[in-house]
């Protein structure tokens, strides 16, 4: 079960309680709600790139 609301105006996407800045997609060129959580990792569907887990932000609040 996925829930996904993207603010890609904000430049920001919002993955349940993480904050992706969207600059880290750039390099594969897939801005989107393509992504889920697999492990400890963040994966994109599309097979295009991982990102590191460790460059997430959690959100505080």
């Amino acid at each position: 079960m996925s829930s996904y609301n993207a603010r890609s105006d904000a430049g920001v996407v919002r993955l349940r309680d993480v904050l992706i800045d969207v600059s880290m997609f750039r390099d594969i060129g897939c801005v989107c709600n393509a992504m889920r959580v697999w492990g400890i990792a963040w994966l994109h569907r599309c097979g295009r790139g991982r990102l590191d887990h460790r460059r997430l932000s959690a959100v505080e609040g």
